[in-house]
């Protein structure tokens, strides 16, 4: 993930593995708000700064584009499996 901050051309990027959930909880944290009591995700604030801990989550995609093909990703944290089928339904 890549975070600009302000209207500097300057990107940070953050090195552990992002998902979309963690965007409310950063938000709330950045707005200055309580932490989400059922969100999924976590800040990535501490991130920034390099204080975050290391990231033992799995990540998981899956696309199914109108090809036909389903390509599903599994992410960890030395490892990525790709599975690429075709779709029973197309």
């Amino acid at each position: 993930m890549c975070v600009t901050r302000r209207r500097s051309a300057r990107c940070t990027v953050l090195e552990p593995r992002v998902r979309l959930v963690d965007v409310a909880p950063t938000l709330a944290e950045l707005c200055g708000l309580p932490p989400l009591p059922d969100a999924q995700g976590r800040s990535l604030v501490a991130c920034w700064s390099g204080s975050g801990d290391a990231d033992d989550r799995f990540l998981v995609s899956q696309d199914c584009p109108s090809s036909g093909l389903v390509h599903s990703t599994l992410i960890g944290a030395r490892w990525k499996l790709i599975r690429v089928m075709r779709d029973a339904a197309a």
